[in-house]
């Protein structure tokens, strides 16, 4: 079967600035490969090296299987409204004190 063949889902990247020494982390949600860098292009660069060897060892079918399109949703939430403490609820129904 060859590569064309293969409906390919958009990948989503996850970059992570480290803010205490800099840099950055690319991550792709449920493939266990990481990528680090100075910047976010040197980032998705290592990325794309390990999930060249994530395919290698365990095959395109299986990365194409854990590339998930994410269903996103709207949350009617106030952030600001949230306890500090994420452990304060109240006894009914678990909504937030």
């Amino acid at each position: 079967m060859s590569n064309e063949a293969i409906a390919q889902p958009p990948v989503i990247i996850e970059l992570i600035a480290d803010e205490e020494q800099g840099g950055f982390t690319a991550r792709i949600p449920d493939i266990p490969v990481y990528g680090e860098g100075e910047s976010e292009e040197q980032a998705i660069a290592d990325l794309q090296e390990g999930i060249k060897g994530y395919i290698a060892t365990f095959g395109l079918e299986d990365a194409l299987g854990r590339v998930v399109s994410p269903t996103l949703r709207q949350a009617p939430w106030d952030l600001i409204r949230f306890p500090s403490n994420p452990r304060a609820r109240s006894t009914q129904c678990g909504k937030w004190i």
